[in-house]
């Protein structure tokens, strides 16, 4: 017979587990979404200024010309093991590299 630790402990990795399968889909969305945001926001600090012919982007286009640049870089693997601090970390560099990116760019901007 298991004994009562042993049991929470595969109760626990079998939430783990589900809490992975369900937040992987909804922050790949949200890591489309605020890349396609920061490829916008970018594009109209710097694109629009220097080339005055160049279009303004929408959303969609941004957010297709952000999936594309992310298909053909480097993208982090994480380590970690526990899929719930995974998530995290993953969820925690999103916004991370969304916010530097920003913030880099509207300093830049300011000097344009």
């Amino acid at each position: 017979m298991r004994s009562k630790d042993s049991i929470n402990g595969e109760v626990m990795v079998l939430l783990g587990c589900a809490w992975a399968f369900l937040m992987t889909p909804l922050l790949i969305v949200f890591n489309i979404l605020v890349n396609g945001f920061v490829f916008l926001t970018l594009w109209n600090w710097f694109i629009i200024p220097l080339f005055e012919s160049a279009p303004e982007l929408t959303m969609p286009y941004a957010i297709g010309l952000g999936m594309i640049v992310n298909y053909l870089t480097y993208h982090y693997v994480s380590t970690e093991e526990n899929a719930v601090h995974s998530i995290l970390d993953w969820l925690g560099r999103i916004i991370i590299r969304a916010g530097t990116t920003l913030l880099i760019g509207w300093v830049a901007a300011q000097f344009i």
